[in-house]
């Protein structure tokens, strides 16, 4: 499984989009709550931000992802 960094997704977009994307107020708090999160991995296996993972946790929990069922 390759990741895919948000610069990479923003590049893709319009810059209309990209405005209307960065300034929805709903992405700005849930963003800012996950950001407060005390991250407890040690420096070494901190290979991505802990608001980004927590962010893509709840998207997969929203599109009721189930990852113990195989594709």
């Amino acid at each position: 499984m390759e990741s895919i960094s948000c610069p990479v997704i923003l590049d893709g977009l319009t810059a209309a989009e990209r405005r209307a994307l960065l300034s929805d107020a709903g992405l700005a708090r849930l963003q800012a709550v996950f950001a407060v999160v005390p991250d407890p991995r040690a420096r070494r296996g901190r290979r991505y931000d802990l608001p980004f993972l927590l962010t893509c946790l709840v998207a997969a929990l929203l599109c009721n992802c189930d990852m113990s069922i195989p594709c």
